[in-house]
C-alpha cells in the first residue's frame, strides 16, 4: 500500500481522537474518569504519531521519540483497567499479577530500545529503514505479538469482572440505567475483539501493513465506538452525575458485602416472604421506576441483605429480574387495550415503572421474546 495512504488514515484518526480529547479535557466540573478515558485516547494516538513519523522518514530525526512512545503504550491495558473499576465504583484500582506482567512488556519494550542503542550506525539506519518495509526488525515483530497477547489477558480478566458485578447490580438495583455496566461491558468488548484480530492480523500478514494501514481504521472503530456509548449512555461526567454514580455503586456494593457476612434467615424466612408478596403485589412498589433494593427493604423494615436472599430464595430471581418481570406483567395487561392512533408505547413502559424506552424495550424483548410493537401487532 502506498506510503500516502497510510499517512492519511493515520493523520485522520490523530485529528478525531485530538477532537474528542479536547472534549474530555475542557469540560467545566471535570472529574476523575474522564481524564482516565482522555489518557486512554491518548496513547494509540501517539502510536499513530509514531506511524507518522515512520512512513515520512522523520523517524530517522527523532528516534527516541518513537521507542518512547512504544514504551508509552504498556500503560494502555492498565489505564483501560482503571477506568472501568472507576466506573464500576470499587475499589479496585490495579490487579496485582497483571500490573506484573505489564512490567514484565516495559521492560521487553525498554530491551527493545537497548537493542537499537547497541547497534552501530549503519545498524540503526537500516532497523528505522526495516520499520517500513516487509522484512519487519525481528524484535520489533516479536515484542508487539507479546504486548497485544498481553493486552488480550487483561480484557479477558476485565470481562469476568464485569459479569461479576452485574450479579451485584441485579440483587441491588431494578434498573441498571443509573450505572454504566452496559457501556463498561460494550466498551472492553470492542476492545477484546479488535485487539484479536489485530493479534490475527500480526500473525498473518505483514506488519507495516498492520501498523501503518489496519492500525489507525481499528483506532478509529474504536473512537466511533466512544463517541456514540459515551452520548448514549450519558457516560460523560460532571461532578453531580458522577457523583451519583458513586452512590448507586456504593449501595451496590453495601448490599453485597452484607450478604458475604449474612447469618440465617431459616427462622424468619415466611414472615419476610408475605412481607415481600404485599410490598410487591398489593402496594406495586416495582411501579416506581427509581426502586432499589434499599428502598424495598425500608419499606418492609427488614436488612437489605435479608431482604435480598429470601427474594431470590421464594422467586428464584434477582431483584432486578423479578421487579422488570412484574413491570413487564404490567405492560403486557396495559398494552392489550393500547391504541397506538391516542398513545405511544414507550408510554406504556413509562406507567409500567420502567424509566426509559430502552430498557422497557430490552425487557420486554427479554421476557416475552418480542418487542413491545410485535406484541401489539400480534395480538
Amino acid at each position: 500500500m502506498d506510503s500516502s495512504i497510510y499517512i492519511s488514515l493515520n493523520v485522520v484518526a490523530i485529528v478525531n481522537i485530538a477532537i474528542l480529547l479536547a472534549f474530555l479535557v475542557a469540560r467545566k466540573n471535570n472529574v476523575l474518569p474522564n481524564r482516565v478515558l482522555a489518557i486512554i485516547l491518548a496513547i494509540p494516538g501517539l502510536y499513530l504519531v509514531d506511524n507518522v513519523l515512520i512512513c515520512t522518514q522523520v523517524v530517522h530525526d527523532v528516534a527516541l521519540v518513537f521507542f518512547f512512545v512504544q514504551i508509552i503504550a504498556n500503560l494502555f491495558p492498565p489505564a483501560v483497567y482503571y477506568y472501568v473499576h472507576l466506573l464500576l465504583g470499587d475499589r479496585k484500582r490495579y490487579h496485582p499479577y497483571l500490573l506484573a506482567g505489564t512490567c514484565v512488556t516495559v521492560l521487553l519494550s525498554c530491551y527493545v530500545l537497548g537493542h537499537f542503542l547497541l547497534l552501530e550506525e549503519g545498524g540503526r539506519t537500516q532497523f528505522l529503514d526495516q520499520l517500513s518495509r516487509g522484512n519487519y526488525p525481528l524484535v520489533m515483530s516479536v515484542y508487539n505479538l507479546v504486548f497485544y497477547a498481553w493486552q488480550m489477558v487483561y480484557f479477558i480478566v476485565l470481562s469476568v469482572e464485569i459479569k461479576r458485578y452485574y450479579q451485584q447490580v441485579k440483587n441491588s438495583l431494578a434498573s441498571l440505567d443509573g450505572v454504566k455496566y452496559y457501556f463498561v461491558r460494550q466498551f472492553v468488548s470492542v476492545l477484546l475483539v479488535l485487539n484479536l484480530l489485530l493479534l490475527v492480523l500480526y500473525l498473518t500478514l505483514p506488519m507495516p501493513m498492520v501498523d501503518y494501514g489496519l492500525l489507525p481504521i481499528v483506532v478509529t472503530i474504536i473512537y466511533v465506538f466512544i463517541v456514540v456509548f459515551l452520548l448514549r449512555n450519558n457516560a460523560i461526567f460532571n461532578r453531580a452525575t458522577y457523583a451519583e454514580l458513586e452512590q448507586q455503586n456504593e449501595d451496590v456494593h453495601a448490599n453485597y458485602n452484607q450478604q458475604v457476612d449474612a447469618e440465617p434467615i431459616e427462622s424468619r424466612f415466611d414472615a419476610i416472604v408475605e412481607k415481600l408478596e404485599f410490598a410487591l403485589m398489593e402496594e406495586q412498589l416495582y411501579l416506581n421506576p427509581k426502586l432499589k433494593l434499599s428502598d424495598l427493604a425500608k419499606q418492609i423494615d427488614e436488612p437489605e441483605y435479608l431482604t435480598s436472599k429470601c427474594l431470590n430464595t421464594h422467586y428464584s430471581l434477582t431483584f432486578y429480574d423479578l421487579v422488570n418481570k412484574l413491570r413487564v406483567e404490567t405492560a403486557k395487561t396495559l398494552l392489550k387495550d393500547f391504541d397506538s392512533k391516542v398513545d405511544k408505547i414507550e408510554n406504556i413502559g413509562y406507567a409500567s415503572g420502567f424509566n426509559s424506552r430502552a430498557s422497557f424495550y430490552r425487557s420486554f424483548k427479554k421476557i416475552v421474546g418480542k418487542s413491545p410493537s410485535d406484541f401489539v401487532s400480534s395480538d
